[in-house]
């Protein structure tokens, strides 16, 4: 399907440049995780940025709302016109959002960090994830810009695991008799290490499944497993 719809985006001028609005806000989202972890896990500090992230996030935000502007305005004029396409590009928009809201929070989450406190292989963790996220990431932008099917299918058998552990590790701070002075700030990040990881997977659902399935890749039917 996702061939199909960039050729159509492509050849029509409103759309290709919403297209490629949509791109943006994937590459300011991984900016933003970069930028993060980057000075996180430098041991550098982070407060004297807060500004300038929380504007790229609002540039995100700036560019969902425009996009979704000229989607009801394009449907308004041409009501029988790229509906599906219309219809996916609404969706992944707000995925692309919601991973610089996330990105957002888990800043706030790092600023309670102590420096030094908490597990080694924890930090080690969120240091080999971070890296799996930003391949995510960069898959994400190449796939959409140059419709490749196996770069998002990769996208979706890096999130399974990820996500897996994700949860481990947060379940194991539920369970924990040892508490350590960072145990919340860690339990957040792994959480929004899932989160941003399964929404750039739904954008990976679009360009590799049918619409009614985008969102349900990660659907089990034996809860148990």
């Amino acid at each position: 399907m996702f061939k199909q719809l960039m050729k159509i985006w492509s050849g029509k001028s409103l759309l290709s440049q919403m297209s490629d609005d949509f791109l943006g806000m994937l590459v300011d989202g991984r900016f933003m995780f970069q930028e993060l972890t980057d000075r996180w896990m430098a041991g550098e500090e982070i407060s004297s940025t807060k500004q300038k992230f929380y504007d790229v996030d609002h540039n995100i935000n700036l560019q969902q709302q425009r996009i979704r502007r000229r989607i009801v305005e394009h449907l308004t004029v041409n009501p029988k016109s790229d509906i599906t396409a219309s219809l996916i590009l609404m969706s992944v928009v707000k995925d692309a959002e919601r991973i610089g809201d996330y990105c957002k929070n888990m800043f706030e989450a790092i600023e309670l960090l102590v420096p030094g406190e908490g597990p080694e292989e924890d930090q080690k963790q969120l240091r080999v994830m971070r890296e799996e996220i930003l391949e995510m990431m960069n898959l994400a932008v190449d796939s959409f810009r140059v419709q490749d099917e196996g770069r998002a299918r990769k996208i979706i058998e890096i999130n399974g695991p990820l996500a897996k552990r994700c949860d481990k590790y947060v379940d194991g701070y539920m369970a924990t008799e040892k508490p350590f002075r960072n145990i919340v700030a860690f339990a957040l990040i792994f959480r929004y290490y899932k989160r941003i990881a399964g929404h750039l997977t739904n954008i990976a659902t679009t360009v590799v499944l049918p619409i009614d399935q985008i969102d349900y890749y990660d659907e089990d039917p034996d809860p148990s497993e």
